[in-house]
């Protein structure tokens, strides 16, 4: 076990600051601190949860985009060589 190291805080604060340190109570027990370091990781693993959920739907949603990108993009080029080839025949004879 560690011996607890006295830091000397009063050093640099105002004598209000010192009287509002002393009057705070920092001796909290540990079941306390655990319950909350447990609290804090069930909330980061929800956290990690979402944004995979986010993730997922912005991926869905460029799926999307490609897709309708490339369907418009193929029926686009199919009337501009269907119209070239229409001009070409008609210049041509």
């Amino acid at each position: 076990m560690l011996p607890i190291a006295s830091v000397d805080l009063d050093c640099c604060l105002t004598q209000a600051e010192r009287e509002q340190l002393h009057e705070m109570p920092l001796q909290k027990p540990l079941t306390n601190i655990l319950s909350s370091v447990e609290d804090l990781k069930i909330a980061s693993v929800k956290i990690d949860e979402i944004q995979e959920l986010i993730n997922a739907e912005k991926a869905k949603q460029y799926e999307h985009f490609k897709m309708l990108t490339t369907t418009w993009g193929t029926i686009v080029l199919t009337i501009v060589i269907f119209v070239t080839c229409i001009c070409c025949s008609c210049c041509c004879c």
